[in-house]
């Protein structure tokens, strides 16, 4: 720092004497472009002032503001050293080293380039659990399937999503796979359909409105679109940080397994029974089966599951195909504007799902029942429905 800025940071200092810690910092930062340290500041206002009495500082507020201006910096560059960092905030190595952990801990996601710390803007996709099969009581295995619930949108249905679980606990299903989506994120073309924004809002709304009934659990995945974009932009992985913000207010039923896709094999006395749960991309194709079909064609014959459930075409459909069996899992969220645009049919509704399996890991029989929905319109239109 040069000793005209110093000088300069001295003056306003002096000026505004009744100013708290992150007052002063903030106006620092605004007037002469420079970030001044906790122990700077202090040792200035005691220089200045003699007694730092007057000084109010609230350590965790200054500690968070900090640690945001760190992530904001490394945001905004490509690619930037800690020695850099330190620098640029006139504040030790370790100090910005403990930053960036913390905001490791907050789910964000960065990786290193020639000794240049950048954003991760794509994170790991797939995953795998092994559940032996007493997590399914009976012999049957029983479980819900629900995707694309997109809260946040004003088209969101949040009733069908509250029906689902009410029904799910009277059939005594425990088990629950959501495959993406379950926020509705930003982008240029969706501001005008949200009633909640930013990551932390949409969030929130999530966790504090998703239904949560005794007994049973959620297991979700990540889509690379909608709370994808958050990834890509933010580098924080929102799986994470979605279990992470449920479990911060007492909520332990929300289980995040992977980005994209995830495989959960039970184990058979003589062979294993995979659940492939997967968001793919693209747009939807004329025919409703065709990119299930596509999709399990890619396959090789060692990597197929036994039961593939997917999000993301906001489709409902059941298909038999290279001894795979393919459930789109529709959605809960009424057509967008963007939908029709596209002229794409949105299925509102949600699965109960039962298998017999063998010993040897192959399905014996499988029962599969979607629930269907109308739009909002129509409860309004019948019923005057309101929620």
């Amino acid at each position: 720092m040069t000793k005209k800025i110093s000088l300069e940071v001295n003056k306003l200092i002096s000026q505004n004497k009744d100013l708290n810690y992150n007052e002063l910092s903030e106006l620092i930062e605004k007037e002469l472009g420079v970030t001044q340290s906790y122990d700077s500041i202090r040792k200035r206002y005691k220089d200045i002032f003699g007694t730092l009495k007057n000084l109010k500082v609230n350590k965790s507020e200054f500690k968070s503001a900090f640690i945001e201006k760190v992530y904001t910096k490394i945001k905004k560059k490509k690619g930037i050293s800690i020695e850099e960092l330190s620098d640029f905030f006139n504040i030790g190595v370790k100090t910005i080293r403990e930053a960036i952990t913390e905001l490791e801990k907050q789910h964000k996601k960065f990786h290193f380039v020639d000794n240049k710390i950048e954003l991760a803007k794509e994170i790991q996709s797939g995953g795998t659990s092994v559940l032996d099969d007493y997590h399914f009581k009976g012999e049957w295995i029983k479980f819900g399937f629900i995707t694309d619930m997109h809260y946040g949108s004003k088209y969101e249905r949040r009733d069908v999503v509250e029906t689902a679980y009410d029904n799910f606990e009277r059939q005594g299903i425990k088990i629950v796979y959501l495959a993406g989506n379950m926020i509705e994120g930003e982008a240029r073309f969706n501001k005008f359909d949200l009633h909640t924004v930013g990551l932390g809002g949409q969030v929130n709304y999530f966790v504090e409105n998703y239904p949560k009934r005794k007994d049973i659990k959620t297991y979700y995945i990540t889509g690379d679109d909608h709370e994808g974009w958050y990834t890509q932009r933010e580098g924080i992985d929102v799986g994470q940080y979605i279990q992470f913000m449920a479990e911060q207010k007492g909520r332990y039923d929300l289980i995040y397994l992977s980005h994209m896709e995830h495989d959960i094999v039970i184990n058979k006395p003589q062979g294993d029974c995979t659940i492939r749960i997967v968001h793919p991309g693209g747009g939807s194709s004329y025919a409703i089966s065709y990119k299930p079909q596509k999709i399990v064609e890619s396959y090789s014959s060692g990597e197929k599951p036994t039961i593939l459930l997917m999000g993301h075409y906001h489709k409902a459909s059941y298909n038999y195909y290279r001894s795979v069996h393919i459930i789109q899992g529709g959605c809960a969220q009424d057509q967008t504007p963007f939908m029709r645009k596209k002229h794409l049919q949105a299925h509102v509704g949600y699965w109960m799902i039962s298998v017999k399996v063998g010993d040897n890991g192959a399905i014996q029989r499988i029962k599969h029942e979607f629930v269907p929905f109308f739009d909002r319109k129509y409860y309004d239109k019948k019923w005057n429905y309101k929620w």
